[in-house]
């Protein structure tokens, strides 16, 4: 690309004066991402948020999760008769995006495949979970960086680049992770119930829907032997995964348990 093509580019991606794009392009060597971190690195960042190294942030599936039990159980116990026929399955899902926005219950012989007898649609507070695949997600983007695994800056618009499969796509870690951590919130919810008063059948299924992927109790050691493969691919080393323990989880509990799957 040619210096004067490749200064108008940079120009148009941060928005920095002409001259700021000049110099760092000169100064990258021509490079365009360097040339970009350079002006994000000076302040010019195209109205983004800054990157601050010492700036940690999470997902919070521990919090997050909570939060989901506790709307699980609160309209459950609303819409579910209490002297109805037991419960077959609970079903937490996932559909067009990744916070949970659904729970349904089931009480016939079919369990989930039958007709459910309440279904609600939910709205919770996901924090930084992105809301569906594909989207930016800058704590992640900042994980990677900081980790050597990115070579943009947080604050750069997104460039083309090679990177391991920590993206949230649906057999990434990122997700695999999730999704078993959601199955188990479905164990919590449907254990709430029965606390409550609420009668299960032998057997009555908890299950986690992410779109057309159903986790249940017959398939969650599968899941977690997935989340244990995927770190041992893309986390080598004790920092790696103390980071993204951290990354993923708000309690030193959780942490821990994170890192000891490697």
């Amino acid at each position: 690309m040619a210096t004067a093509t490749l200064v108008r580019e940079v120009q148009r991606r941060t928005g920095a004066p002409l001259l700021e794009c000049k110099k760092a392009v000169d100064a990258s060597g021509g490079e365009l991402r360097n040339a970009m971190n350079l002006l994000a690195e000076a302040g010019f960042t195209g109205g983004r948020p800054r990157y601050d190294p010492a700036e940690r942030g999470s997902y919070g599936f521990d919090a997050y999760g909570r939060r989901v039990v506790e709307a699980c159980v609160d309209v459950l116990s609303e819409y579910l008769p209490r002297d109805g026929a037991p419960l077959t399955a609970v079903v937490l899902r996932s559909y067009q995006g990744i916070p949970v926005n659904l729970v349904t219950a089931y009480a016939g012989p079919h369990g989930r495949k039958g007709e459910p007898i309440t279904e609600v649609d939910l709205h919770i507070q996901s924090g930084a979970i992105p809301e569906r695949s594909g989207v930016e997600d800058r704590l992640l983007r900042a994980f990677l960086y900081r980790n050597g695994l990115q070579a943009t800056r947080p604050d750069v618009p997104e460039l083309d680049e090679a990177e391991p499969n920590l993206q949230w796509e649906f057999s990434s870690l990122p997700a695999c992770l999730y999704c078993y951590e959601m199955f188990h919130c479905s164990q919590a919810v449907l254990e709430e119930l029965v606390r409550s008063g609420f009668n299960a059948a032998p057997g009555c299924a908890a299950m986690y829907a992410f779109e057309d992927y159903f986790l249940d109790a017959s398939t969650a050691e599968c899941q977690l032997a997935d989340v244990r493969k995927r770190i041992a691919e893309y986390l080598p080393g004790a920092s790696l995964m103390q980071d993204f323990a951290q990354l993923c989880y708000e309690t030193a509990e959780k942490q821990r348990w994170f890192v000891d799957l490697a």
